[in-house]
């Protein structure tokens, strides 16, 4: 009941005469107004300060849960974004605030990492000079070994080899099934020679398909025996759960869909009379609902059963540039047109394709293309949504919260991804050493006071583009390096006075 008096007496002060809420007794404070024979304002003013007060707390107490709530609104869609990107290519762990070195020293397959186990390890194919190769698992922070799987014995390059560089086929693992509890690897022992102005291709002897558990790398199932005749070039991608295989004789390429099981699911092959310089070739590419298989003279679309859905003839001047959706797209030979070859046609749009390194979702079906003019918004049918006179000097951008975060210059920007309209801008960067995110910022380059290389790490609000923090790096970098989750940053050094390149140095942050 006295919560309840109080409050209600103060709610009910509506006069300043100086009864109601007089002192006990009728009696006024000695040496008051009235002893003189003055007005008494004392019970007035007291009880008009109080009032005040009250009000002056009310207030402070509705902004203070105003600015709560607001902070929880801000935070809650933080949450949001970072969730709605989290293990997306090319997104990097949430970084609560500025990172520090992890460590720095000489690549040991971080840059060439293809997947990542759900205990955190980077999971990357290691070459030796003997031929062998192998797949091993190592945790990013300190680059300490989880586990390793020899995958080819070594092989001796047999002899009569023209003089040159041997080069050898090596091997890749990617994250295979829905749970994220297996890797998919593929390697051969094929080598090619390379010389001046040659190149001869040594077909493989061996080539194994393995499936292996991503948390101690034990094999789960060797699917060797259906991957059949060991070919040149061989490539691969999964779709689902079939592993799609390509390779070249010399004469045509073949494709063959191979199950968890070690079934074929599919097969299918291409003729090709033509060989680049790199000999013969092949390439598979996963899309939405299919996959693309690329030879020296054509680009084919197959769907999930293996049937060809589009083709497209390649010249010596064009080249896959990635898929978007279940569009291919390709650099045209004059290098200012991009086609793109879907299912039901093939459309060609002007300018370079601009790769969305990193893709929300937000703007589903978005395509973007940048000649001298700018920058240009398509929809996967070739239909222009909007063009921008701002210019691009990166192949790459952004897609996140329904922006397109890309660069020019000194400055990164962000542009509505549905006008085009710029929403904000930031200056002193250096956004070609690529630019990543972990959904709250966006991480890009700056140099350091007087430098002009990349060596200052700034994390910028991806709402508004303001600065969250920056750290300084011990050494002058030359890019940013995204890898599954883990972010890093490289440089390649070289040997004193020599012009030989002595490989990349990493630096994980985290």
């Amino acid at each position: 009941m006295a919560r309840g008096d109080a409050r209600t007496d103060v709610e009910l002060v509506e006069d300043d005469d100086g009864t109601t809420g007089a002192p006990p007794g009728g009696g006024r404070p000695p040496g008051g107004a009235a002893a003189h024979g003055g007005d008494d304002p004392t019970g007035a003013s007291h009880r008009t300060r109080r009032r005040v007060l009250v009000l002056g707390a009310a207030l402070v107490a509705v902004l203070l849960a105003v600015g709560v709530v607001g902070q929880a609104v801000v935070a809650s869609r933080e949450r949001a974004r970072i969730e709605a990107v989290a293990g997306l290519p090319g997104v990097v762990d949430a970084l609560d605030g500025p990172v520090r070195v992890l460590r720095s020293g000489a690549d040991d397959g971080f840059l060439r990492a293809s997947a990542r186990t759900p205990d955190g390890f980077l999971v990357a194919s290691r070459q030796g000079e003997d031929g062998a190769a192998s797949v091993r698992a190592f945790d990013p922070a300190d680059g300490t070994v989880a586990w390793e799987v020899e995958l080819i014995a070594p092989r001796d390059v047999l002899e009569p080899l023209p003089g040159g560089e041997v080069v050898r086929s090596g091997g890749w693992c990617v994250e295979y099934g829905s749970d994220g509890d297996l890797l998919v690897c593929l390697a051969d022992d094929g080598v090619s020679v390379v010389g001046r102005g040659t190149l001869t291709q040594v077909a493989p002897t061996t080539t194994r398909l393995l499936v292996l558990d991503a948390h101690d790398g034990s094999v789960v199932s060797d699917l060797s025996a259906a991957v059949g005749e060991s070919l040149s070039s061989m490539s691969g991608a999964v779709l689902d759960d079939l592993v799609v295989l390509a390779g070249a004789d010399g004469s045509a390429v073949h494709v063959r869909a191979i199950t968890v099981d070690g079934s074929v699911e599919w097969e299918a092959t291409f003729p090709t009379t033509t060989t680049t310089a790199y000999g013969s070739y092949a390439e598979v590419h996963a899309t939405t609902d299919g996959v693309a298989v690329v030879t020296a003279d054509a680009l084919m679309l197959l769907d999930a059963s293996g049937a060809t859905v589009q083709g497209h003839q390649m010249t010596s001047d064009s080249f896959v540039r990635g898929t978007a959706g279940d569009a291919v797209l390709v650099l045209a030979q004059d290098d200012e047109t991009t086609l793109v070859v879907r299912p039901d046609g093939v459309r060609s749009l002007p300018g370079r394709w601009v790769t969305l390194a990193v893709d929300d979702g937000s703007a589903p079906g978005l395509l973007l293309t940048s000649d001298t003019s700018g920058l240009h918004a398509w929809d996967l049918d070739g239909g222009p949504l909007w063009s921008s006179e701002q210019p691009v000097n990166q192949q790459d951008a952004v897609l996140l919260d329904g922006r397109v975060i890309a660069g020019y210059a000194t400055e990164l920007f962000a542009l509505d991804a549905g006008t085009g309209a710029e929403r904000w801008r930031a200056g002193g960067l250096l956004p070609d050493a690529t630019v990543a995110t972990d959904g709250r910022h966006v991480l890009a380059m700056a140099p350091s006071p007087g430098g002009s290389a990349p060596q200052v790490l700034v994390a910028l609000d991806a709402t508004g583009g303001g600065v969250a923090w920056r750290v300084t790096l011990p050494d002058e970098v030359t890019a940013l390096r995204p890898t599954h989750g883990v972010l890093a940053a490289y440089r390649f050094d070289r040997f004193d006075g020599s012009t030989g390149d002595a490989g990349p140095v990493v630096t994980v942050l985290g």
